[in-house]
């Protein structure tokens, strides 16, 4: 084979290499009983690899591990590949792969599926059962995207997307709508009887003031709202909503009071809900405020570099094309899963509690329902979509469900930002009240009363830097912290015999309904083993007698165990061991770590030694606190929250 035998395909946006046998490969070759015959032997595809680069990509799809692994070892061999495509029948969507079939000499052997085959529209390959992917995709707001979405629309309709958990639709409903309809925008309260309804997934940016509703012009925005009082995204939202032949819709900056702390309460609480009961949800997804629009002006395909197009005439004489993928679609689409908008902490609950949402990406529309993805290049997505372990749960084990909550969930949902870090309980609370069906446990501000201990061990992923904007959630929840956080696998994680939850008494926002409305405040009265932690003098030695010098990481010393560890907020006070305040470790439970050692859990730190002190059984009674009054109490950490419900 001549290594230098390359074609350039000059359809795509880059051009790509092919070599001789590559470019020969025919629509009618791969659907037939005997398939195309590619390489002779793996020295030839790995001689052609460099060069040519399908040949590339099919090395690496058969051989995933490094090529040179393969070589220097001489395994993997094959002779006579074949290249022949099979309709993965296991899913719902039109998917045909490319497999691949060898005379086996080594450990290759039988059939296996490495890439997606697609044609274009419109090319005579889709007669031979090759599914068209639409390479012409001009604007979000044309006519042909509409008809994507409304066909969408009519198939999810025809299978129930709706959760199987149904949330109690006399409380979460919205008090208000945007009623679209007949040229006109107005708000109007919503009675006994919710209408179907569109809900909006939008960042708001810095400058929405002017745009929200307030006291002061409640009325006149019930009255009817102007063209030029709405955003872009705003605008394009209710476009979108009356092309789609919907009436009402849902817009937050709109529908809740914003200047009103008692609307605010009633409305937050249940938004879950809002996006959970919306008939469909409008994602503005690559719009970064509220000025960015839902619509783009042009779309492009976004095949990537993961796509490579070979072109050719058929047995007819006409052009013909055919597009690999490299990998079957087991993931979300990036253009969604990229955009903006999944920065945002709000986002995480609108999306995971809608039934379906069509995504107003960077370049192109994406439907998502509880059944599939769908691309607006035609291109089905074959994966379950909105995560099933909240809404449909594989197991009922709580120990793996609590596991779930915290590292599946929440470290995820800590990732997000917040302009105000007050609400990352309140923008998590409709998740909480279905995953609480399932789970069946008491909800105490983020953690779940069975598994208090494994919900006490959360760490910061790396060094706080500053203190919180702001303390309104119980000091000893997670939710008290800025920035991302961590817990322990549980299965390396035993609860300490000596713990346990004595009471708890949290303070709830009382105009919303209880356990997942604003947390204003509370304790929560706890017993277990206490070690004291102190600074170790950098000129001291460790237990076995290694100067510290050599360990820079540790700075505390925790009974018989040397590590370092951060506090959540730092004390102002000099760098000198005696000035420190007194600092007690609360164990929380034993982690078998990654040295196979076993060591306390002692997230959990308290200060001031406001304790109760049981010397003959080793135990301490703790209130792990965050009051409203003035006094200090035992907490994990030290600070206190604010005690004013969310604004």
């Amino acid at each position: 084979m001549d290594m230098m035998d390359i074609d350039s395909d000059e359809s795509s946006d880059e051009a790509r290499r092919i070599c001789h046998i590559c470019s020969g490969i025919t629509a009618q070759a791969l659907t037939s009983t005997e398939g195309y015959h590619h390489a002779a032997t793996r020295s030839d595809l790995v001689n052609m690899q460099p060069y040519c680069d399908l040949c590339n990509v099919l090395l690496h799809q058969i051989f995933p591990s490094s090529a040179s692994l393969f070589n220097e070892y001489n395994i993997g061999n094959f002779r006579n590949l074949r290249l022949r495509t099979r309709r993965l029948d296991t899913l719902e969507s039109n998917v045909v792969i490319l497999t691949i079939d060898t005379d086996s000499e080594g450990t290759l052997s039988a059939e296996s599926d490495i890439l997606e085959v697609w044609t274009p529209l419109g090319d005579r390959a889709a007669v031979l059962g090759l599914p068209v992917l639409n390479t012409h995709l001009t604007n979000t707001k044309s006519t042909e995207t509409f008809k994507f979405i409304q066909k969408c629309l009519d198939e999810c309709s025809a299978h129930d997307c709706k959760s199987p958990l149904r949330l109690e639709t006399s409380q979460s409903a919205p008090s208000r709508l945007l009623d679209v309809d007949n040229n006109t925008v107005r708000l109007i309260d919503v009675g006994k009887d919710c209408p179907p309804y569109v809900a909006l997934s939008h960042c708001w940016g810095t400058n929405l003031s002017k745009y929200m509703t307030v006291w002061a012009n409640l009325t006149q925005k019930k009255a009817g709202i102007s063209w030029n009082d709405l955003t872009p995204t705003f605008r394009d939202a209710i476009e979108i909503t009356r092309r789609l032949k919907l009436r009402y819709i849902w817009i937050d900056a709109l529908c809740i009071i914003q200047d009103s702390k008692e609307d605010w309460a009633n409305e937050s609480v249940k938004m879950g809900d809002i996006y959970h009961n919306a008939f469909l949800t409008v994602s503005a997804s690559h719009a970064r405020d509220g000025f960015g629009g839902c619509f783009n002006s042009q779309s492009a395909v976004g095949l990537g570099e993961t796509f490579i197009t070979i072109t050719n005439r058929d047995q007819l004489g006409q052009e013909s094309s055919i597009i690999f993928a490299s990998t079957i679609s087991s993931d979300p689409p990036r253009v969604v899963e990229n955009s903006p908008i999944n920065d945002r902490g709000w986002v995480y609950q609108e999306r995971i509690l809608s039934p379906r949402i069509v995504h107003f990406a960077s370049t192109q529309v994406v439907w998502e329902c509880r059944k599939t993805y769908r691309l607006e290049n035609l291109r089905p997505m074959a994966l379950p979509t909105i995560p099933s372990m909240i809404l449909r749960p594989d197991t009922v084990d709580n120990d793996i469900m609590a596991e779930r909550w915290h590292r599946g969930i929440v470290e995820v949902y800590c990732r997000r930002a917040f302009t105000r870090y007050d609400d990352r309980l309140v923008a998590l609370a409709g998740i909480a009240q279905i995953y609480q069906m399932h789970i069946k446990d008491r909800y105490l501000a983020g953690l779940w009363k069975s598994h208090l201990a494994y919900g006490l061990s959360w760490g910061h992923t790396q060094r706080p830097n500053h203190k919180p904007q702001s303390r309104r959630h119980p000091s000893w929840t997670w939710a008290s912290q800025d920035g991302e956080m961590r817990w322990y696998p549980i299965s390396h994680f035993a609860a300490d015999a000596g713990f346990s939850l004595l009471a708890n008494n949290l303070d709830f926002d009382l105009t919303a309904r209880r356990e997942f409305s604003p947390v204003k405040g509370g304790y929560i009265t706890v017993q277990g083993r206490v070690a004291q932690v102190t600074r170790i003098d950098p000129l001291q030695v460790t237990a076995s007698g290694v100067p510290l010098t050599a360990f820079g990481d540790v700075d505390f010393y925790l009974g018989n165990i040397e590590g370092k560890f951060f506090a959540d907020e730092l004390p102002e006070l000099p760098h000198i061991s005696s000035k420190l305040p007194e600092v007690l470790a609360l164990a929380l439970g034993h982690v078998d770590d990654f040295a196979s050692q076993i060591r306390p859990a002692t997230n959990a730190f308290l200060s001031e030694a406001k304790v109760e002190l049981d010397k003959e059984v080793d135990k301490v009674v703790a209130r792990v606190a965050a009051e409203k009054e003035a006094e200090k109490a035992v907490e994990k950490p030290a600070e206190k929250p604010a005690g004013d419900e969310k604004e």
